[in-house]
């Protein structure tokens, strides 16, 4: 049998805080979607065969209500999750 590689990282979190609106995680995110942090993130979960993340926030289609709210990120976050390799998240 083979060997499988498992990456588990925790704390990833999509949403602003209410005091970051506007320049929070959620706000960069809005600005780029993500595609100035694949770069540096996606080596990090390229040698995985499976790569687990703790989300801290829901995923929410209302991206209005994720850009002006705390709490809650963008459904084009999961994406962004893929394009760097992570292939499973929890919310816990």
């Amino acid at each position: 049998m083979g060997k499988v590689k498992i990456t588990f990282v925790g704390d990833i979190f999509p949403a602003n805080l209410h005091y970051t609106i506007g320049f929070g995680i959620a706000s960069q995110f809005f600005k780029h979607r993500g595609k100035q942090w694949v770069n540096a993130l996606k080596p990090f979960f390229a040698c995985s065969d499976i790569s687990f993340g703790n989300l801290e926030a829901p995923l929410i289609e209302d991206e209005q209500y994720a850009a002006t709210h705390g709490f809650a990120g963008s459904f084009a976050f999961a994406g962004f999750l893929k394009d760097v390799g992570i292939n499973i998240v929890s919310i816990a």
